[in-house]
């Protein structure tokens, strides 16, 4: 039976998509089509999308039974509540850090070693389970002063817990080929079936280690907005419940309106997953 499953998943691995690319599909629906370089870059190399700057209050959890420990959340030795949680999205001011005598704009802010890697690897490479891992590194300049601002605030509008505040530093993005085998032993139904045999999974474990290879494609982005600016559009929002997205104007009037979940403060233009 496990035999005749695999089979079956071996056979519905393979397809006639003219995709030659593709990234989980899980985090990113993005496919290409081609082998060249600068269609590849210009495809995996977009702007992050789940980039954030993300806030926190924390309040000091009173004793509490087993049965509600799970509810609180440890920081510095201690529970603690969590009195609210936003995050505020940062893509619409996302761009590529790179000189702009760049070879093309697709290239821009990847380094230069890991172009000519890529190159080499969509020309030579002939291992299906090869893949390519984009990592995504994301600067601000000066967003600790900004962090700063938002906690005094929040404190000043009479918060008593601990606020904390970061923002997205990277996003990863993995790039597949688009190819019967390496389809057949990244899908659920081969792990499945090789974890019901003991023998399969220690065979398919150092197979893996060995076959699946990756290389790294670093790149550099910044969020392209000053923090005196960006402050303009959040401060009079801020307060002792976390991010009030009822106020008018601000950040609101220049991204239109926020999706809330119940039961949590949201920050602006959230990306719900």
């Amino acid at each position: 039976a496990l035999a005749f499953s695999a089979s079956l998943a071996y056979r519905h691995a393979g397809n006639s998509s003219p995709v030659t690319y593709y990234s989980d599909p899980r985090y990113h629906n993005l496919t290409f089509e081609a082998h060249d370089f600068e269609g590849f870059l210009e495809t995996f190399n977009q702007p992050p999308k789940d980039c954030h700057l993300q806030v926190i209050g924390l309040l000091p959890a009173s004793p509490f039974g087993e049965h509600l420990a799970d509810a609180a959340a440890e920081w510095l030795g201690g529970h603690h509540q969590v009195a609210f949680s936003f995050a505020l999205d940062l893509s619409p001011w996302m761009v590529r850090d790179g000189p702009e005598e760049a070879h093309s704009p697709s290239s821009a802010g990847v380094h230069q070693d890991d172009l000519e890697t890529l190159r080499r690897w969509l020309s030579e490479d002939q291992n299906d389970l090869a893949c390519v891992n984009m990592v995504k590194n994301i600067s601000w300049p000066s967003w600790e002063d900004l962090a700063i601002n938002i906690k005094s605030r929040i404190r000043q509008s009479g918060f008593r817990g601990t606020v904390t505040v970061r923002h997205s530093p990277r996003e990863s993005m993995v790039v597949y080929k688009n190819k019967r085998w390496a389809n057949f032993v990244h899908g659920q139904t081969m792990k499945v079936v090789c974890a019901l045999t003991l023998v399969g999974w220690c065979l398919y474990q150092p197979y893996m280690w060995l076959r699946r290879r990756s290389i790294s494609v670093r790149c550099r982005y910044r969020v392209d907005i000053g923090i005196d600016e960006y402050w303009a559009l959040i401060h009079d929002k801020l307060g002792v419940s976390g991010f009030d997205s009822s106020t008018e104007g601000g950040i609101e009037a220049a991204l239109g309106p926020t999706r809330q979940q119940p039961g949590r403060t949201a920050g602006p233009r959230r990306v719900l997953r």
